[in-house]
């Protein structure tokens, strides 16, 4: 039986406040010359709705996950940065590990409100309402097959910043998040796109999560990989994972972390592994961490890393580095 690519899918955001205007941005000094920006206004994260919405059984969803997705904080500024992917790992009680892609953009207050109302009015849905939906889904959605969206290389033919103008006010984060059993980031972060896509042409975005969440899968080991048409995406390739026992799926992962620390710095790193010593990964890139430590644990292979692994630390959790246990952070 094939396995759910996706576990679960989330959207986070902050509580409402009060509408932040921009007046003071465009105001003069005595001297004529322009103010800067007002600071970043923090605010508490939350999540707006989930899919489904109660746990499955043997795979719960992780607690206060929205810390993750902004591990910087939740803030409301003026000067909203690109839209950007993070990838990160959590570990459970029991050892075992959820895979999550976060797509994080911004929107003007105004336009952010109407997009938690989208959210929170939406109805609870349940495994059998999403399985529903996912039949509806090519009555329900749109055919972006006449849309001029992609391009020959199955890609968006705008890159993400290209649908942001010119702030007229403070703009507030969003995220789209998605749990998966299995570390295929670039997979998941193709299915953020098409739901991205969805969402700025402002399509009806359940049946297309459905679908995520119901009908695709990932192919059983020895099985030919699956291609799937999935919103925007003209084809969704799903590749089999193999077993346990063999190679671990990383990608690019590894020959990325050698080029990038060296021959001498990944042997003294894998020294420190083999002698259970804690491992702290720094980097001005959250989906660098995250792919770092992918490839830490092929390169060991056989042996497996019992450490706690939590590639992306919340700035509220950063305490947790000095923690007696072994981990890598």
């Amino acid at each position: 039986m094939p396995d759910r690519l996706v576990e679960y899918f989330v959207v986070a955001g902050t509580e409402p406040r009060k509408r932040l205007s921009r007046t003071s941005r465009t105001s003069l000094s005595p001297e004529g010359d322009p103010l800067p920006p007002p600071p970043d206004v923090e605010a508490k994260g939350m999540v707006l709705q989930r899919f489904p919405a109660t746990d499955w059984r043997l795979t719960p969803l992780p607690m206060a996950i929205e810390m993750f997705c902004q591990p910087l904080g939740w803030y409301l500024t003026y000067i909203p940065p690109s839209p950007s992917f993070i990838n990160f790992i959590l570990t459970a009680e029991d050892g075992s590990r959820l895979y999550c892609t976060c797509l994080n953009f911004y929107q003007l207050q105004q336009q952010a409100q109407r997009s938690k109302r989208r959210f929170v009015s939406t109805p609870t849905i349940g495994v059998t309402e999403l399985e529903a939906l996912s039949k509806r889904r090519g009555k329900s959605c749109k055919d972006w097959n006449s849309v001029d969206y992609l391009d020959e290389g199955n890609e968006v033919n705008w890159s993400l910043e290209d649908v942001w103008e010119v702030p007229d006010e403070a703009y507030e984060p969003l995220s789209l998040c998605v749990v998966s059993k299995f570390p295929l980031f670039d997979t998941l972060q193709n299915c953020l796109k098409a739901i991205y896509v969805s969402w700025i042409g402002d399509q009806p975005l359940e049946p297309l999560i459905a679908e995520l969440l119901t009908t695709t899968h990932v192919p059983s080991v020895h099985c030919s990989p699956v291609r799937k048409k999935f919103g925007a995406l003209k084809e969704l390739v799903l590749h089999p994972i193999h077993e346990e026992s063999a190679l671990p799926y990383t990608s690019t992962a590894a020959i990325r972390l050698l080029r990038s620390i060296g021959t001498h710095n990944m042997l003294q790193l894998l020294a420190s592994l083999l002698c259970d010593t804690s491992v702290l990964v720094i980097s001005s890139c959250y989906t660098a961490l995250t792919s770092a430590i992918q490839a830490l644990w092929s390169i060991i292979h056989p042996l497996t890393i019992s450490h706690s692994l939590v590639p992306v630390v919340p700035e509220r959790l950063l305490d947790y580095v000095q923690l007696p246990s072994t981990y890598i952070m």
